[in-house]
């Protein structure tokens, strides 16, 4: 009986190698009993590493014939190991990566069995995370999570959330009027990632992940940049400082009335650590409309996480089933001891399965209204490209319009890879439909 016992953990050992909190490899190692071998890489550090390495023993445990072994790889090298490695003819069967940066395309990815997906009856899927995931009208990947940025404002200072811009702006040159320590607003504003969310009231249709082309060098983009800039340099609403700590660092000290905040600045899970402090009497509201005629509303980009088989599978039926397990609710709710996290499976909360916390709902309300961050399939020279043209706007380094142009005029090269060739699903934010933005 000791012996047994024995043999059964030692079936479950995980060997673990982390360095700095990153979870570098992790291995149920094959053994002869069983009768399949999966190899998975992740992107997961920290506290959400430690979660998935619990799930993986969860589900040897409930399959015992399924050996998995998992190695880290991290988000910016993961598309580009993933290529490499099913051109060389590599064992790899399943890959984590986000929608923007994953190589979405029938030479690295296996399209999904979305028969076996619906027959699971374990997930309602995002139609947000769906689309991001979906090339051609082909799924490529389940989608795990999402991310998005949201608004708080602090109800010691105002009691209602501002239902459009002008009133967010009037609120926050009231709040700054006077002080040169006090910034109504206060946001990460040199990252694009941020920024979308004031270009994509302008322009959301315009310029998103859908088109063939990019369309980022036209009046309206230009608009939005143009009133960040005099919020800065004019009426002095915004803080002059665009870092993640300084929006965090303001909010907590009573100094700025408004914050555009992403999860990374609410929770570090890589440390486990609270960023934004308990102190201050805060709320989550959804961003304002654009204008008096509340046609469209400031719209966030969305960053999914997803789980895609590779074309070097080896055995695609059980991939396919890990895979969608790890998407199912009994998996998920796993992951909501990370306390800023967002299922991309909907039924998470339809059901009510998992009791939220005040970031959990703030930051889901607010992704159901969001636009999935442009793709690239699996490029990120692009998303430096884009920084650079943001970063040159924000420092003054020439005009705004011939700034957008560069880029744009990049992108579109038709002997660079970048370019976008395929057609997306097609999803929109209908702002308009929507009366409410309180969350």
């Amino acid at each position: 009986m000791l012996l047994s016992r024995v043999k059964i953990n030692l079936i479950l050992i995980i060997t673990i190698f982390a360095a700095s909190q990153q979870v570098q490899a992790e291995t149920l190692p094959p053994r002869d009993e069983c009768k399949t071998n999966l190899i998975i890489w992740h992107p997961y550090e920290g506290k959400k590493g430690k979660i998935f390495l619990e799930l993986i023993k969860k589900y040897h445990e409930k399959y015992p014939h399924t050996c998995i072994t998992s190695d880290y790889v991290n988000w910016y090298d993961m598309g580009r190991k993933v290529t490499n490695n099913v051109y060389r003819s590599n064992k790899l069967d399943i890959f984590i990566d986000v929608s923007y940066m994953a190589p979405l395309n029938t030479e690295i990815v296996s399209p999904l069995d979305v028969e076996s997906l619906k027959a699971s009856k374990q997930q309602t899927l995002s139609p947000i995370a769906s689309c991001a995931l979906t090339v051609n009208d082909v799924l490529y990947g389940i989608p795990l999570e999402i991310e998005t940025t949201a608004a708080i404002f602090n109800r010691d200072y105002l009691q209602d959330a501002p239902q459009t811009l002008d009133e967010l702006i009037n609120n926050a040159e009231s709040f700054s009027l006077n002080s040169e320590e006090r910034f109504g607003l206060s946001y990460e504003y040199k990252s694009p990632y941020h920024h979308s969310i004031i270009m994509n009231g302008y322009t959301a249709e315009r310029f998103n992940y859908q088109k063939e082309e990019w369309d980022i060098a036209n009046e309206l983009v230009a608009k939005s940049y143009q009133n960040v800039l005099n919020w800065r340099d004019k009426t002095k609403i915004l803080s002059p400082v665009s870092s993640r700590e300084n929006t965090v660092n303001l909010f907590n000290d009573g100094k700025s009335l408004f914050a555009f905040i992403s999860p990374a600045q609410v929770f570090n899970s890589n440390s486990n650590t609270q960023l934004l402090s308990d102190k201050v009497n805060y709320d989550f509201f959804r961003y304002p409309y654009l204008n008096a005629s509340k046609q469209t509303k400031l719209t966030p980009w969305s960053i999914i996480t997803g789980i895609f088989i590779a074309q070097s599978v080896q055995d695609y039926k059980a991939a396919l089933k890990f895979s969608i397990w790890l998407s199912s609710e009994d998996a998920q709710k796993s992951f909501f001891e990370i306390p800023t996290y967002v299922s991309a499976n909907d039924s998470i909360y339809s059901k009510d399965i998992i009791p939220l916390n005040k970031w959990q709902d703030g930051f889901y309300r607010q992704s159901r209204h969001s636009i999935p961050y442009p793709n690239q399939f699996g490029d990120s020279e692009y998303i430096t490209a884009f920084y650079y043209a943001n970063e040159a706007i924000f420092d003054k380094k020439g005009d705004i319009m011939k700034n957008l142009n560069i880029f744009e005029d990049a992108m579109n090269k038709e002997n660079w890879s970048h370019k976008i060739e395929n057609t997306r699903c097609n999803y929109s934010v209908q702002a308009s439909t929507d009366n409410g933005t309180s969350l």
